[in-house]
């Protein structure tokens, strides 16, 4: 199977979780757009793409402080929205499975840049959608971070991505917020997590990639 792990750094949140797609003077913009193609069968990999995206407005120094996007990085080596978004609706319908950890967000905000560029998205392919799967749904109960209510009792809240890891790998990465970073991190918690292999001792390419961008690994 080809799955597609894909994340966006932004330059904040919608205004409201009841935000349509379609008020999308009320969405960020995409700042970074990174993922990668692998075939779970043959743990090859088949594609990997990360982009910075140049930015049409200021990017808030308050997503700067999580990710560390710069407007000057974007206009340096950043792409258009379109030139990534092409590139992005290729490798999506080579996949079998769409993956990213909180997918409803990363899909949603791919689905916003498309209709600000006046395009279909990539996610409906002969009118069916693309199968998903989200690593922070799927993994709630296996991760089962208990947390105190405000007022009474306790709920179990979802998981961050390092914290999936950490329950899986027995560590914390290092690269939170970097997209491509996150995509490495997601990957190897869905393979780990699905399929009970461990990706970066199965493939010499991606473990010279996470040593890279998440630190050495265990």
């Amino acid at each position: 199977m080809k799955v597609l792990v894909f994340d966006t750094e932004t330059t904040g949140l919608p205004e409201t979780f009841k935000t349509t797609i379609f008020e999308t003077e009320r969405w960020p913009y995409i700042v970074q757009l990174s993922w990668i193609l692998y075939d779970t069968e043959t743990h090859t990999l088949l594609n990997c793409q990360d982009h910075l995206i140049l930015c049409p407005i200021e990017i808030p120094t308050e997503s700067t402080k999580i990710h560390g996007i710069k407007n000057s990085y974007t206009k340096r080596k950043g792409v258009t929205m379109e030139y990534a978004m092409d590139l992005f609706h290729t490798d999506v319908h080579r996949s079998d499975t769409i993956v990213a950890h909180n997918v409803s967000f990363d899909k949603r905000m791919c689905m916003v840049e498309c209709i600000r560029l006046k395009r279909m998205h990539p996610f409906i392919e002969n009118g069916l959608t693309k199968p998903t799967y989200c690593t922070m749904m799927e993994s709630k109960s296996f991760c089962n971070l208990v947390r105190p209510c405000k007022y009474k009792g306790t709920y179990v809240k979802f998981p961050k991505l390092t914290e999936l890891h950490d329950a899986l790998f027995g560590y914390t990465p290092k690269g939170a917020h970097d997209a491509m970073a996150d995509v490495l991190i997601c990957l190897r918690c869905y393979m780990k997590y699905k399929e009970d292999m461990d990706m970066v001792k199965n493939n010499r390419t991606l473990s010279k990639m996470f040593e890279l961008y998440c630190g050495s690994y265990r």
